[in-house]
Order: structure tokens, then sequence, then C-alpha cells
């Protein structure tokens, strides 16, 4: 094969090359993307709607960037309203499209006083749901060892709308754990 490249004339290698070099320039030509524009490609920042419900100054829907947290939400329904109960909810949330962001009151933290005994009305300790063992997660109403086992697995936790996730816990549970854990 080296004989019959040695054997190629000067002449007929200059125009093999050229040759070369044109169809090797047109197929680059012809990947290149039709578009000009030499900046990266931009990634489509949606919107999106949320709830906001409880303990803020104007409840409602709101429209809020892509990846906004708990705290532009409360801030845009007019910051947290005299009855809130700020400590229950993580500001450092972020939001998704179409979730309800719940502000809860102080008096969800005092537990009713119907048909309670004055020693049941002691305030009760926040458990926090991302440090706490397995046998103290069974103090709180509705949790047993399994739940508490499913509990542990789905740390961490940031928000009510997280504990929502694991499975078996419903609405009415929610409901009852919200005054009692903390994040």
């Amino acid at each position: 094969m080296l004989k019959q490249f040695m054997a190629i004339k000067p002449k007929e290698l200059a125009v093999t090359a050229a040759l070369l070099a044109a169809v090797g320039g047109a197929g680059f030509w012809a990947l290149k993307p039709a578009n000009n524009d030499t900046t990266p490609f931009k990634l489509e920042q949606k919107q999106i709607t949320v709830n906001v419900a409880g303990e803020v100054n104007k409840p409602g829907l709101y429209t809020l960037p892509f990846g906004a947290r708990a705290q532009v939400a409360i801030r845009a329904a007019g910051g947290y309203s005299a009855k809130a109960e700020p400590s229950l909810v993580n500001p450092a949330a972020i939001l998704e499209d179409g979730e309800q962001l719940r502000v809860p009151s102080k008096n969800a933290l005092e537990p009713s006083s119907a048909g309670t005994s004055s020693a049941s009305n002691a305030p009760t300790e926040r458990i926090n749901v991302n440090t706490a063992s397995a046998s103290e997660l069974q103090n709180l109403p509705g949790v047993g060892p399994k739940m508490a086992a499913k509990l542990i697995a789905g740390r961490p936790y940031s928000s009510m709308n997280d504990l929502d996730k694991v499975k078996g816990i419903g609405p009415s549970m929610l409901k009852k754990l919200e005054p009692r854990v903390k994040f």
C-alpha cells in the first residue's frame, strides 16, 4: 500500500487532498445546526400557582416563580397574621405547582380542654420528626412501630406537605400531627 501511495504524483496528491478537504468541510457544515444563536440553551422558567391558607393576612391563590420558597408565598399573602405560629412553617421549603401551604395558628399548639383533666392540659413538647427515635415517634397520635419505621425511612422532612407524602398518613392524621411535630 505504501508503494502505491508513493506512486501518486504530487499533482494528483494535491487534488485528492483538496477533494477530501471539501468533502470533510461539507460534512461539517451539514452537521452544524441551523440556529446561529451562540448562547447556551435556555431552560424555560415556568411559574407555579400555590394556595396559601390558614393564618396569613390575605389567604388565596398566588402565582410565583418556579422554585419559590414558602417564605415568598407567605410574603405574597401579606405575611403572617397575629394568630399565626411561624415556628410550625419551614420558610425554606421549595413549593410545587398546585401545592397548598397552610400556616397554623398559635392555638393549634394548645390541646382542647373539652372533656380532659387538668393534667392533660399541660402543653406538650413538639417532636422533631427528623431526629426523633422510633420510640419517641410512637408518642405521636396514630403512630405505631410500623408508621415510626416509615417516618424514619422517609427523612428528611421540611414541612407538613412532606409528611403528607408518607404512605398511611392522610388528612385526618396530618391534622392530629400538625400541633405535635416540628422539623
